[in-house]
């Protein structure tokens, strides 16, 4: 699960107080990368804002499932 706004916080004040990106994600409960990620947006931009995402992308398009189902019948 990616941490929200307060795990970020927490890792900010975490990480700027010399602790390790792995005691971070130790201590909030989150990946490792999770925590890399965050920490390289709020260093980026100042701020940390998620990304709204589908949780699975398709493969293909509505057409094309149309396309696959009449010709595979």
């Amino acid at each position: 699960m990616p941490p929200g706004r307060e795990d970020v916080a927490r890792a900010v004040t975490l990480v700027e107080d010399g602790r390790s990106f792995r005691y971070v994600a130790w201590i909030i409960g989150a990946l490792l990368g999770s925590i890399h990620r965050a920490m390289q947006c709020y260093r980026e931009l100042g701020t940390y804002n998620r990304r709204l995402r589908s949780s699975c992308r398709r493969s293909t398009s509505a057409k094309d499932d149309r396309f696959l189902s009449a010709t595979s019948a």
